[in-house]
């Protein structure tokens, strides 16, 4: 798979709003703008993280609330604010906001939609997965991907049957 770009637009605290082509990194957890586009937008770092580079190096950014456009889905997302000539990264956290993801097929953005487990049926998933870790009751090998569709069960039981199943 190459890579994934899309058009960005952000919307600052004085109205203004810049569009960026940016790089989904889905390695990458926050949305990262260069500082010169931050300035002109007038966001504000009211928050601080350590963040780790590709390179193994670890810096501080600043962490700014604004609103984040990406396909006519405009929602409000931290960013970070980069060094003057970064280039801009759309992060998973906003892709997760957003309700996107990548297609590893194609490498273009998909709608998807939020994850919510609570209730009976949560607790109904979460004793399938201690199940499967066991090996569950077929002794076999199988396990448990999540994705942001649900689970999925994976593998083959000791009797020869195999498949994928989702719940």
């Amino acid at each position: 798979m190459g890579e994934t770009r899309a058009l960005l637009r952000i919307y600052g605290m004085n109205g203004k709003a810049a569009e960026l082509e940016a790089l989904v990194d889905i390695g990458a957890t926050f949305t990262k703008i260069p500082a010169t586009a931050a300035r002109e937008l007038e966001l504000e770092a009211k928050y601080e993280t350590d963040v780790a580079l590709a390179d193994g190096r670890r810096v501080k950014r600043g962490l700014a609330l604004a609103e984040v456009e990406i396909e006519e889905v405009k929602r409000p997302v931290l960013i970070a604010i980069g060094g003057e000539r970064e280039e801009p990264l759309i992060g998973y956290t906003t892709l997760e906001i957003l309700g996107f993801k990548v297609n590893p097929i194609t490498g273009k953005l998909e709608r998807t939609i939020a994850i919510e487990y609570e209730g009976s049926e949560s607790r109904e998933r979460q004793a399938a997965v201690k199940d499967k870790r066991r090996g569950g009751p077929s002794g076999g090998r199988w396990g448990l991907l999540g994705l942001s569709s649900g689970l999925v069960e994976f593998g083959g039981g000791s009797g020869g049957g195999s498949g994928v199943r989702e719940f």
